[in-house]
């Protein structure tokens, strides 16, 4: 029989608080526990969706957009199918290829889009695009900046701003791109810099999300803070995990 343990030690397992915990079942990423009596008690399944939260905050992914994730994963799909995308091969954890959608998809992923005004400066950030293979599609430029944004609106940011933020955040990691780049540069013969950025692409795209985690952490009210102490922003007053040294 499967081990079942309460909620406190499903918490130090997982490395999280026991409410953080709660406020996954209330946000339905997380089943109930099972009910022995007046007890709540977890098995190795719960444990296993904490760690899957874990590793899709870090990537930046909202609790809309991991709910809607976990919903397409229990019907066999994957994340292209929750905004309705053409199925293709799956990018490199660092970075997403841009799927092609139809109106209606768009629509399901993004109502506010219908206002022209918010679909002109998506299109202005890069948000999204039109379609020159199709002439009638919209090509999302990235399925999570799309999911991100729309969560904002959903939780009552205004779309113009939500849109804005998403623009600001390409322009500024331009530049770091055009700084990394010449960076890259320095490393010769070319085949020897291509092989470099090959193997690290993914490294450096996960260090470049921990970085504006913890940008982000830093600049977030201290009351906020104090209640995220997994994912994407983290507490930066808790104790690093202990780890053998990369060799």
């Amino acid at each position: 029989m499967d081990e079942m343990f309460t909620i406190d030690v499903l918490a130090a397992r997982a490395r999280m608080a026991s409410r953080t915990i709660r406020q996954y079942q209330t946000a339905g990423l997380v089943d109930p526990p099972t009910r022995k009596g007046r007890i709540g008690l977890y098995a190795a399944s719960h444990l296993e969706r904490l760690e899957a939260i874990r590793r899709l905050q870090e990537r930046g992914y909202s609790l809309a957009g991991m709910r809607d994730l976990f919903d397409a994963w229990e019907r066999g799909r994957g994340l292209r199918h929750v905004i309705g995308a053409e199925s293709a091969n799956p990018g490199p954890a660092a970075d997403e290829a841009p799927v092609l959608v139809d109106e209606a998809q768009l629509m399901a992923a993004m109502p506010s889009l219908s206002n022209a005004k918010v679909r002109k400066a998506a299109i202005t950030s890069g948000l999204i695009a039109t379609s020159s293979e199709s002439g009638t599609g919209w090509v999302v430029c990235s399925e999570s900046a799309l999911i991100l944004v729309a969560d904002l609106v959903e939780h009552g940011v205004a779309a113009t701003d939500a849109i804005a933020l998403h623009q600001m955040l390409r322009s500024s990691l331009e530049r770091l791109g055009q700084s990394i780049a010449a960076t890259l540069g320095r490393i010769d013969p070319a085949q020897e810099r291509l092989d470099f950025l090959r193997r690290n692409r993914a490294v450096l795209g996960r260090a470049v999300a921990t970085l504006l985690s913890e940008s982000v952490g830093r600049a977030l009210p201290t009351g906020d803070v104090d209640q995220i102490r997994v994912g994407a922003v983290r507490d930066r007053r808790l104790k690093p995990e202990r780890r053998s040294p990369v060799m």
